[in-house]
């Protein structure tokens, strides 16, 4: 092959579709020609398709320039970060959980995780004003399990990688941050109770999994629990809770330690 062959391949490539992905955001939100459901297959097609080329030639370059370059300049494209966007976003993630079976590409996994939060962030803030963001904090959710599903999956062949446990603190911030614009009971305790529950039952459930990733999902679970302590409970009560709360985490630490 000619030199420099292979990175001009990968790089025409990779532009290519990320430009298809930004053509059917912009036909889909923008000048509203594609129904939102067939923009987000269309995507999710596409943004899968480049994906799966990405894997058969083994480049994490080719996998993380596709998807950092749609995280990037999508709110570009749509004036700002949106309901639609965020969906996109959370099309691409799911999209890009099978390149990761199989192989260990930490960048792919920060680009995507860290995007996908940033850009579900920027939408639940903008979304405040205007309504209770429901179908945001569903994607959250979502999110949060699409990732926690990859770290896993890498944390379970690999105990080294301090990537998967740290993304897997950035997957929780959607979620948290979503319950503080919710009325207080029910959505605003039980999604950050919800998010320390998933972290602690992953805790209980999943064996093998290396101290700093049982660190950081107790400290999320640790956080998630105190920020319900103080949304849920009245000023009479709190300081009670958060001492129960303490005494309960320095258990679990006393555990972990273990």
């Amino acid at each position: 092959s000619r030199p420099g062959g292979r990175i001009g391949g990968i790089a025409t490539a990779a532009t290519g579709f990320a430009a298809g992905f930004f053509d059917v955001l912009a036909l889909t939100v923008i000048y509203h020609r594609i129904p939102v459901i067939a923009g987000l297959a269309l995507g999710l097609a596409i943004a899968g398709a480049g994906l799966v080329l990405a894997r058969q030639w083994n480049s994490q370059p080719f996998a993380a320039g596709v998807v950092g370059a749609i995280i990037v300049l999508a709110p570009f494209l749509t004036n700002g970060f949106t309901v639609e966007l965020a969906a996109f976003a959370l099309v691409l993630l799911i999209a890009s959980l099978p390149a990761q079976i199989g192989r260990n590409w930490p960048v792919l996994h920060a680009f995507r995780t860290v995007g996908v939060s940033l850009t579900l962030l920027g939408a639940i803030g903008a979304a405040a004003g205007e309504e209770h963001p429901h179908v945001l904090l569903s994607m959250a959710v979502l999110a949060l399990l699409v990732t926690l599903v990859g770290s896993l999956w890498l944390l379970t062949g690999d105990e080294g990688d301090l990537t998967s446990s740290v993304m897997i603190a950035v997957a929780c911030t959607p979620g948290l941050y979503s319950a503080l614009f919710l009325p207080v009971w029910p959505l605003g305790v039980l999604m950050p109770v919800g998010v320390a529950a998933v972290m602690g039952a992953v805790l209980l459930l999943v064996g093998g999994l290396p101290m700093h990733a049982r660190i950081t999902m107790a400290a999320m679970a640790g956080l998630a629990l105190l920020q319900a302590s103080v949304q849920g409970t009245r000023d009479a009560l709190l300081v009670v809770v958060l001492l129960m709360l303490a005494l309960s985490l320095s258990a679990l630490g006393y555990q972990l330690r273990e």
